[in-house]
């Protein structure tokens, strides 16, 4: 995947190739063949002609895929959905799907263990209307997801969000000191990878941008925690999801 400035303040990501691999590792680099894909096929499809320079930001993302034989088959004729089954007394499997669809995949879990007679659900399964926190309220308007990342992201919790010390005081993307100190104290947020990629996606947006900001983030997370924020790995990550000039 690649991201590129599209309007003011706005990022546009473009993909994705479909490459199989036989390794996992940790941070996935991309082949010189798929950001060469990726540009192509925005110049073709898009009208969009690219320099490297202009490429904020390039990762890449490993997926397990189900093979419905034990055929070879091309990745992009391979399903693309979970599935679920029993592989010994008391081991149930789950395998591929994708992070967008968790809440049918946990729906399906449990159904797949009633029906073994492995669980009894008091209630039926509330997933489909379960509200996230600091979802809106039923009947309001909708997050956008149209503008560029700012206050309006963090839903109902915007006010107590703006009550905290730098509310006014931005730090880039739309990050303000304020949101930094909210994700230590609420969220969980200990490294500077945490909030610039996990919290808010600067990383995935504008890889440099992120890099700039990894400093003073971690100094207010370092502030506000008392633990190591780990800065330099970030900057070390952030480097390898800048785009390759060299290809």
């Amino acid at each position: 995947m690649a991201c590129v400035p599209c309007g003011p303040g706005g990022r546009v990501v473009l993909g994705t190739s479909d490459t199989p691999r036989t390794d996992a590792p940790l941070e996935p680099r991309p082949y010189e063949h798929e950001v060469e894909l990726i540009v192509r096929q925005a110049r073709l499809s898009l009208g969009l002609v690219l320099r490297r320079q202009d490429i904020r930001s390039v990762w890449v993302g490993l997926r397990p895929l189900v093979r419905d034989t034990a055929q070879e088959q091309a990745t992009s004729r391979m399903h693309r959905e979970h599935r679920i089954w029993r592989h010994a007394p008391g081991l149930h499997v789950v395998t591929g799907g994708k992070w967008t669809t968790y809440r049918q995949i946990g729906q399906e879990v449990v159904e797949h263990l009633a029906a073994e007679a492995c669980v009894q659900p008091k209630r039926a399964s509330s997933s489909a209307t379960h509200r996230l926190f600091g979802a809106p309220d039923l009947g309001a308007a909708p997050v956008s997801l149209q503008q560029p990342p700012g206050l309006h992201l963090w839903g109902k919790e915007g006010a107590a969000v703006q009550a905290l010390p730098g509310h006014d005081r931005p730090m880039g993307v739309g990050l303000s000191q304020a949101m930094v100190r909210y994700s230590a104290r609420c969220e969980w947020a200990i490294t500077a990878e945490d909030m610039l990629a996990r919290r808010w996606r600067a990383l995935f947006l504008d890889a440099l941008a992120a890099r700039d900001m990894a400093p003073a983030v971690a100094q207010l997370l370092q502030q506000e925690t008392g633990i190591d924020p780990q800065l330099e790995s970030f900057l070390v990550l952030c480097d390898q999801y800048r785009c390759p000039q060299g290809i």
